[in-house]
């Protein structure tokens, strides 16, 4: 599994203290819980890479002039940055894939938008704005919108596509506890989505008897994952 384009940019943003506060607290909140340190990790030993070539060379990339001073403070800002979020993850360098990560990943896709769909072209209204997000992969905007009209309706449909937010932004451990608690949906597929899902996530954490319970249930049950439960299971 590697870091997501959206991921890799979102982190550079941050490296660079390109981010409003809300998107800064919700990456650091992300970066705090997310079980994909490793990840972080690898994409940071790049940056510490290029960044004691600077270090070494501080003047190599900068021209004779005074607007190009600010790069400097620019390289060091983000070596600090670099050294305090390797620090706030409190990562082993070296951690070794587990097998339900490899489940996750060879069975993980994108659920798709089949709450309000967005047409091309169109204006989002305020309340699609949420899907909107979600739809053009601006998952960190996509999140914190689902989560606040959650906050205010408790619509399990907000819910479970915060959830999927939470996913996509690598931020496993928050999708599993959002999918645990919410309620059911008048949507059969999301209800079913959810499950499929939370065995998923279960896995990832090497909960395999919980996972393995949800999935023999959608195994056992006529819906659009069955027969990938099916499979799974007999990989277990």
């Amino acid at each position: 599994m590697t870091l997501t384009p959206l991921q890799k940019k979102v982190l550079d943003a941050y490296m660079r203290d390109e981010l409003n506060t809300d998107d800064r607290k919700m990456l650091e909140h992300s970066l705090k819980h997310s079980d994909t340190r490793e990840l972080y990790i690898d994409y940071l030993k790049q940056h510490n890479f290029k960044l004691s070539q600077l270090k070494s060379q501080p003047n190599l990339f900068l021209e004779n002039n005074p607007k190009e001073g600010n790069k400097k403070h620019k390289f060091v800002f983000g070596a600090v940055v670099i050294t305090f979020v390797a620090l706030f993850l409190g990562v082993n360098w070296f951690v070794e894939p587990n097998k339900g990560e490899s489940h996750f990943n060879n069975y993980y896709e994108s659920f798709p938008n089949i709450i309000s769909p967005i047409v091309r072209g169109d204006q989002p209204k305020f309340s699609d704005s949420a899907f909107f997000w979600y739809e053009t992969k601006n998952f960190i905007a996509a999140y914190q919108s689902f989560e606040y009209r959650y906050t205010i309706s408790k619509n399990p449909d907000y819910a479970f596509y915060m959830a999927l937010s939470a996913i996509e932004l690598g931020n496993y451990d928050v999708a599993l506890q959002v999918l645990s608690t919410m309620s059911e949906s008048e949507y059969a597929l999301v209800n079913v989505a959810k499950e499929w899902y939370t065995a998923l996530l279960l896995l990832r954490k090497k909960q395999e008897d919980q996972a393995k319970e949800i999935l023999a249930e959608l195994a056992n049950k006529d819906n659009v994952y069955r027969i990938q439960s099916q499979e799974l299971l007999s990989d277990l």
